[in-house]
């Protein structure tokens, strides 16, 4: 682990995984084997890291996905929830 890294409660780092200076990691984070984590790189709470976070960067999920993607893909379910329970009256 790099300077400055904050790592919230339950969260989990494999053996040889890599974290930069100022990395910032949510509760229940967990990341895998030989994974390496950037500088300044920000990984949201429940996050499952399957391969390398470039420096700078804030990822979530599960699999973890750059931010925009996982909030994208977050949207498009709640959207998709909302019409099945207006369909079904």
């Amino acid at each position: 682990l790099g300077r400055n890294c904050i790592l919230a409660a339950f969260g989990g780092l494999s053996g040889s995984v890599t974290a930069g200076d100022n990395v910032q990691m949510g509760g229940r984070v967990g990341i895998a084997d030989h994974v390496k984590v950037g500088d300044n790189a920000r990984l949201a709470a429940d996050s499952a890291v399957m391969r390398d976070i470039p420096a700078g960067e804030t990822w979530g999920g599960a699999p973890a996905k750059t931010i925009s993607s996982w909030m994208r893909e977050v949207a498009w379910l709640s959207r998709e929830a909302h019409k099945k329970q207006t369909r079904k009256g």
